[in-house]
C-alpha cells in the first residue's frame, strides 16, 4: 500500500501510521470500509429493484392467468381474491419500498461521512479517534492565530495551540509543521 500523503510504497496494510511521514493512516482504513459498505449496500439495493420487478411480473401474470382460468367463476368472488391478493402485494411492495429507502438513507449517510473524510485529508488534517487530537500541517502563510479560529472558532486560543505544542514563539511557525490540536 502507498501513503496518500507521501506516496512511500513499502507501508504494511496493518500499519496506523506511515513509516516515512508518521501519517495517521486510520482515516483511510475508515474510508475503505465504508467504501466497500457502499458497494454493498449498492448491491442490495440493485438485488432488492430486480426482485421487486420480478415480482410485481409474477403478479402480473398471476393475474392473467387466474382471470382466464377462472372465467366461469361468479365475478364478486374472482374480485374478492383478486382484492385479497392485490391488498397482500401492496403490502409487500410498501415493506420493499420501505426497505429501500432505508438503503439509501444509509448510502447518503455514507456519502457525507466519505466526504468529510476527503475534505479533511486534503486540508492536511489527520483525525485521530484514539487521542482525540487533530493533528494540522501547517501551511504556507498560516499563523497560529488563523489555526486557532479554523479549530475553535476563537483567534485568542492561539495560545492553547502554542501551549499543547510546547512553541515558545507563536510568530516563529513554518510551513510543514505538524500540530497537534486538542478538542
Amino acid at each position: 500500500m502507498n501513503c496518500p500523503i507521501c506516496n512511500f510504497s513499502e507501508v504494511s496494510e496493518a500499519a496506523t501510521n506511515c513509516p516515512a511521514c508518521q501519517s495517521d493512516l486510520e482515516i483511510f482504513a475508515h474510508l475503505a470500509d465504508a467504501r466497500k459498505q457502499h458497494l454493498f449496500q449498492k448491491r442490495s439495493v440493485a438485488v432488492l429493484a430486480v426482485l421487486l420487478v420480478i415480482a410485481a411480473v409474477g403478479w402480473g401474470a398471476t393475474q392473467f392467468f387466474d382471470v382466464a382460468k377462472n372465467k366461469n367463476l361468479q365475478a364478486d368472488t374472482t374480485a374478492g381474491n383478486a382484492t385479497i391478493a392485490w391488498l397482500i402485494k401492496e403490502k409487500e411492495n410498501d415493506r420493499l419500498k420501505a426497505e429501500i429507502t432505508s438503503f439509501k438513507n444509509e448510502i447518503k449517510t455514507l456519502n457525507e461521512v466519505l466526504s468529510v473524510a476527503k475534505k479533511s485529508s486534503s486540508e492536511g488534517t489527520h483525525l485521530s479517534t484514539a487521542s482525540g487530537t487533530i493533528t494540522h500541517l501547517v501551511k504556507e502563510g498560516e499563523s497560529l492565530w488563523k489555526i486557532a479560529e479554523k479549530y475553535y472558532k476563537d483567534g485568542w486560543q492561539y495560545k492553547r495551540i502554542s501551549d499543547d505544542n510546547g512553541i515558545t514563539d507563536p510568530q516563529n511557525i513554518r510551513a510543514g509543521m505538524e500540530l497537534k490540536i486538542n478538542n
